[in-house]
């Protein structure tokens, strides 16, 4: 009786400072070791939510080819001449019915510049910019750190950029500095009646009222729908965002002057020029001329990647440039992003790691890698090109 009694006065053995410090040591260890495992399936679940959206977009394209016989318009695109002009509406608001927003899509007059300060509304102008200002989740990227999918004026971005056009050489892989080489991909203007400012005013002369019935057919596009991307990634357009301002950077002024409305107005002291953040923008539409756009500096051993005005390109794109026409970007992202074609700047870019996806004119969904060619972009940016190449 006295011995059971003694042990339990004892109790159990506490840890000692060094087994504690042992335990503590072995807890980090497999933090260490799960910290990457679990980012990785951060990004996989990211890849595969930005997968899925463009699948809700290719299959959009599709059902509005179904009602229209036709694709949707590409918003920013070229004339027969190979001129940079636009349609009222973008892409995203075409196929806004689609993707099951027909609630927003009813609010909209595509008849009209969605910054206009009168897009015809009967109940004031503010009322009228609701449905731009609405944040459509199938157009954002999860993985994009950038923004949650408004910008600082309050209206709705998309990370997803329509294929404009393309002005790539077939043959050297290099940009032509002209309207001539030019190329019409599977989205293309679908308007040929200029629009008024503000629905009713002066002409504008680069924009035109979109018709839905105006743009290219499945059976138009020749070079195979299945071979043929209508959009890509271009993510992070719309923000100020890691030392870039990419709220301006469009070198177009908006038809209505009205790009940086909050209820209608044109914001004091604020640039008129386009936002291609913004879904509603026509000028998400990009032409995809990649790396060889970019002008001629010290890194190119004074080699020019570009044409001249009257030539065409008689050399390769390699033989003067090694950046991507994937995620060109700088390895620290910094104030480089505001110029033209580099980071999400007017080209194709994602924050996935090796490439970008992209929606094909037939609906699916593919995911490009950074490492693919001058040759190969311009192939897959045409509708028409008849060109011959094979994926990396």
């Amino acid at each position: 009786m006295f011995k059971l009694f003694v042990d339990l006065k004892k109790g159990k053995k506490a840890f000692t400072l060094i087994e504690l410090l042992v335990v503590i040591a072995i807890i980090a260890i497999l933090i260490g070791l799960l910290l990457p495992a679990v980012q990785k399936v951060r990004e996989a679940a990211a890849k595969t939510q930005c997968a899925n959206n463009l699948k809700q977009v290719g299959l959009s394209l599709h059902n509005f080819a179904s009602t229209y016989s036709v694709l949707p318009t590409s918003g920013e695109g070229i004339t027969g001449t190979g001129v940079t002009a636009f349609d009222t509406i973008s892409t995203f608001t075409a196929i806004l019915p689609y993707m099951e927003q027909e609630n927003v899509y009813k609010l909209i007059n595509p008849a009209r510049h969605y910054a206009s300060n009168d897009v015809g509304g009967a109940t004031g102008v503010a009322a009228t910019q609701v449905p731009f200002q609405t944040v459509i989740k199938a157009f954002v990227c999860p993985a994009n750190p950038a923004h949650q999918g408004k910008d600082a004026q309050n209206y709705g971005l998309s990370d997803y950029m329509p294929i404009a056009y393309c002005d790539i050489d077939p043959t050297f892989g290099m940009r032509w500095n002209n309207n001539a080489g030019k190329k019409k991909g599977a989205l293309t203007l679908t308007g040929n009646v200029n629009y008024k400012k503000g629905g009713t005013g002066a002409v504008v002369a680069d924009t035109y009222v979109a018709s839905m019935t105006g743009g290219m057919s499945l059976t138009a596009v020749s070079d195979g729908t299945s071979n043929t991307v209508a959009l890509m990634e271009d993510v992070g357009r719309g923000v100020v965002f890691s030392g870039a301002n990419l709220t301006t950077s469009s070198k177009y002024v908006d038809p209505d002057g009205g790009a940086n409305v909050t209820t209608g107005i044109v914001a004091p002291g604020v640039s008129g020029n386009r936002r291609i953040g913004r879904w509603a923008e026509p000028d998400q539409g990009n032409g995809w001329s990649g790396p060889p756009t970019w002008p001629v500096v010290a890194a190119m051993s004074g080699t020019s990647c570009a044409t001249t005005a009257a030539t065409a390109p008689t050399t390769s794109a390699g033989t003067c440039n090694t950046r991507k026409m994937i995620n060109n970007t700088p390895s620290s992202l910094a104030s480089t992003w505001a110029t033209n074609n580099y980071g999400p700047n007017d080209e194709p870019f994602s924050f996935h790691t090796g490439g970008a996806y992209a929606v094909y004119a037939d609906g699916h969904v593919g995911f490009l890698t950074d490492a693919i060619s001058p040759l190969v972009a311009g192939g897959l940016a045409t509708a028409q090109g008849g060109e011959n190449f094979q994926l990396p």
